[in-house]
C-alpha cells in the first residue's frame, strides 16, 4: 500500500524484515550477544525503524512471562492491533503447567481500548472474556473462514502455509478496509517466508540417491508435529510397495528444552514409523535416554497372546513397523531396489541380517515369556539401530547432509522431515536446503526451451555463490542442457556457464575438503580429541574480547544501512556472519581459513 515498514520476528531465527514504500521487503538478521534474547532488544529495534522512516511497525511478541508481556505490550508498545494464532500448548515451563494456562498469559497480548483478532478455537472464551473486561475490541476467525480458502489459493503460496493463518491476515485485512481477495493475492506474491516454514523441497540428486528434506522443524509440540507428519502422508508411506524409498527424520535437540525433547523422544518411540533417525544439536545422549525409556514403555504394552491375531501374526506387524522384510519376495525387493556398485553389498548385508533375525524367532514363535522377551529385545535392537548420533555440535550443514547420503542406499529416494528446532546445529543445516532452493529454481530456469528463461536462470546463477553438496549434480546437468540448446543461438552464453561453473568448483573444493575433517564418523584419534579440546579451551578464554567486537561490528552496520552507506544485502549477510560466528567453533576455522591462505 506504499508505507515503510518493518516488521520484527522471533521465530526459528531472530530476524526483522524491512521494505521502502512500493519497494521489495529484505529479511535481515538482528544480532543478539551470545544469541540470548532480551526485551531491551525490542527498544533497539524500535530505534532503528524510526532511523528508518517506516510508516508501519509489526512485530512478534518475543516474551514469554506474563512480567515481560505487560510491559512489551501494555506499557511500551500499545499496539493499535494484537493477532493471536493459536494457544497451543509450548513452554509450559514458564507458561503452564496446565494447557489453560497458556490462553491465560496470552490475554497480556490483549491491551485497553485495543482490537484483538484470533483465529484461536477452543481456548476463545478467555481471550474474550480478558477483552470484554479491559474494553478492547475482539474478532474471531472460525472454521469457516479458512475452509473458504480454495486449494488454488493456497498453491499460490510459496510452502504450506497453514489456512488459519492466512485467515486470520485476511480479516485483518478487512479491518483496514482491503478486500479479501486482494489480501490473499497479495500475501502470497509479497510473503518473505520464515526460515522455519513448512515446506517440501524438490529432491536433489546426489552421489546415485535422492534426497528430499522436508522442513518441519517449527513444530515444537506433539500436536503441530504429528499434523505435519500426516499432512503429507510420511504416514502413508509403505516400504514393501515402495522398497526404494527411505523415510526419516532429522531431529535437532536443545539441552535448555528438556520437555520438548521428552515429548519428541515419546513421538520417535510411538507415533511415528521411520527407517533413520538422525540427531543432532545437543544433549544427544539425554535424547537417547528419553527415547530409550519411551520404547521401553512400548514393548510393556506389546502382548503377542491378545485374541486378535495370532502370535506369529503379532510378530510380522511389528517387524513391519520397523520396516524390515518379512518374506523372500519382501527382501528381494529392497536388495534390488540398491543399485549395483561398491556399496551394494554392505546395505544388502543390513536387510539380509535383519530378515535372518525375523526368521529365527519366526520359526519358533511362542508366548512363554523366554519367547517374548526375546521378541522384545530384538525390537528393542532394531529400533536403536536407526538412530545415527551427529556428536559435533558444530557440524555443517553439509557435513550433516553428507552423513545422511552416506547412510542412504544407493539407488534409494529418501525422505527426510526435519523436526523439533532450527537453533544451533539445525541451522545450518536447513540453509543449506534454502540454498538449495534457490539454485534449483535458477537451475529449472536454465533448462528451459525458451532463451528468454533461460537467460533469466542464467542471470540468477551467476550472482548465486551459496553453494553445497546438494548443488553439484543439478548444477552440471543445467551446463550440459544450455550448451546443447542455448550456446549454438547466443555465443555469450558459454561465459556465463564457465562462471558458474567456475564458482561452484572452487565453492565445492572447500566443502569437500572439510568433509574430512567431520568427525562424526567417530573415527578422531586421541590427538584430534586433545587438539579438539584445547581449542575450545583457548576460545572460551578469548571469546569475551571477540564478542565486544562482534556487538560494534553489528551495531556499525545497522548505522550504515540507515545512512544508506550499505544495501540492506549487504547488512544481512554482514549480520548473519556474526550470528554464526559468536555460535562457536569461530577460532578453529580462523587457523582452518590461516592455514588455507598460506597454501594458496
Amino acid at each position: 500500500m506504499g508505507h515503510r515498514m518493518v516488521s520484527k520476528t522471533t521465530g526459528c531465527e531472530a530476524m526483522f524484515l524491512y521494505a521502502d514504500a512500493f519497494g521489495k521487503t529484505h529479511e535481515l538478521f538482528l544480532f543478539r550477544p551470545y544469541d540470548k534474547a532480551t526485551i531491551w532488544e525490542q527498544v533497539n529495534i524500535v530505534q532503528l525503524s524510526a532511523r528508518l522512516r517506516s510508516h508501519v511497525f509489526l512485530w512478534e511478541c518475543m516474551g514469554l512471562t506474563p512480567s515481560y508481556i505487560n510491559i512489551i505490550q501494555r506499557q511500551w508498545m500499545k499496539d493499535d492491533i494484537a493477532t493471536i494464532v493459536n494457544t497451543y500448548p509450548d513452554h509450559e515451563d514458564l507458561q503452564g503447567p496446565a494447557g489453560i494456562n497458556i490462553p491465560q498469559v496470552m490475554t497480556y497480548f490483549i491491551r485497553k481500548g485495543g482490537h484483538c483478532i484470533t483465529s484461536e478455537q477452543q481456548m476463545t472464551p478467555i481471550l474474550e472474556q480478558c477483552a470484554r473486561e479491559i474494553g478492547s475490541n475482539f474478532t474471531t476467525v472460525g472454521w469457516l473462514e479458512p475452509g473458504l480458502l480454495t486449494s488454488d489459493m493456497l498453491d499460490r503460496f510459496p510452502y504450506a502455509e497453514h489456512p488459519n493463518n492466512i485467515a486470520l491476515v485476511k480479516e485483518l485485512g478487512n479491518q483496514l478496509s482491503l478486500d479479501g481477495d486482494f489480501s490473499v493475492k497479495e500475501m502470497a506474491d509479497r510473503v518473505v517466508p520464515d526460515l522455519g516454514v513448512l515446506k517440501v523441497y524438490a529432491p536433489a540428486s546426489i552421489r546415485s540417491r535422492k534426497l528430499q528434506f522436508v522442513n518441519g522443524c517449527s513444530a515444537n509440540e506433539r500436536f503441530g508435529a504429528l499434523g505435519n507428519w500426516t499432512r503429507l502422508e510420511f504416514d502413508q508411506q509403505d516400504p514393501t510397495k515402495e522398497s526404494g524409498v527411505w523415510v526419516s527424520v532429522v531431529v535437532n535437540n536443545r539441552a535448555d528444552r528438556i520437555a520438548r525433547s521428552r515429548v519428541f523422544a515419546a513421538i520417535l518411540a510411538e507415533d511415528i514409523e521411520v527407517d533413520r533417525i538422525f540427531l543432532i544439536g545437543s544433549n544427544l545422549q539425554g535424547m537417547m535416554g528419553y527415547t530409550r525409556e519411551s520404547f521401553d514403555g512400548v514393548l510393556d504394552q506389546i502382548d503377542f497372546s491378545s485374541p486378535e491375531m495370532t502370535p506369529l501374526e503379532h510378530w510380522r506387524n511389528w517387524t513391519l513397523k520397523m520396516r524390515l522384510p518379512t518374506s523372500q519376495e519382501e527382501l528381494k525387493n529392497y536388495q534390488e531396489a540398491i543399485i549395483d556398485g561398491d556399496e551394494k553389498p554392505e546395505f544388502a548385508s543390513f536387510y539380509e541380517k535383519a530378515f535372518s533375525e525375523y526368521e529365527a524367532l519366526a520359526s519358533t514363535v511362542s508366548t512363554n515369556d523366554a519367547w517374548m522377551s526375546k521378541a522384545k529385545s530384538q525390537l528393542r535392537s532394531w529400533f536403536e539401530r536407526k538412530f545415527i548420533i551427529v556428536q559435533d555440535y558444530f557440524s555443517t550443514g553439509d557435513q550433516t547432509i553428507n552423513r545422511i547420503i552416506n547412510e542412504t542406499p544407493p539407488g534409494y529416494t529418501h525422505k527426510v522431515m526435519g523436526m523439533q528446532n532450527i537453533k544451533g546445529t539445525g541451522l545450518d543445516f536447513v540453509y543449506r536446503f534454502q540454498a538449495w532452493d534457490l539454485c534449483y529454481n535458477a537451475c529449472h530456469k536454465i533448462k528451459s526451451k525458451k532463451l528468454k528463461m533461460a537467460r533469466e536462470g542464467l542471470s540468477a546463477l551467476s550472482s548465486f555463490a551459496d553453494y553445497g553438496l546438494l548443488c553439484e549434480e543439478e548444477v552440471q546437468d543445467a551446463i550440459r542442457v544450455a550448451t546443447e540448446q542455448h550456446v549454438p543461438k547466443d555465443r555469450g552464453i558459454r561465459e556465463q556457464l564457465e562462471l558458474i561453473e567456475s564458482t561452484m568448483v572452487k565453492a565445492l573444493d572447500g566443502i569437500k575438503s572439510s568433509l574430512g575433517t567431520d568427525d562424526t564418523q567417530n573415527s578422531s584419534s586421541w590427538i584430534g580429541i586433545v587438539y579438539e579440546r584445547c581449542l575450545t579451551l583457548i576460545e572460551r578464554l578469548l571469546d569475551g574480547g571477540d564478542a565486544i567486537r562482534r556487538r560494534r561490528i553489528a551495531d556499525q552496520v545497522y548505522r550504515d544501512m540507515a545512512n544508506l552507506r550499505i544495501s540492506p544485502a549487504k547488512a544481512a549477510s554482514e549480520i548473519q556472519r556474526m550470528n554464526k560466528r559468536q555460535k562457536g567453533g569461530w577460532l578453529k576455522k580462523d587457523i582452518a581459513a590461516r592455514r588455507q591462505k598460506e597454501k594458496r
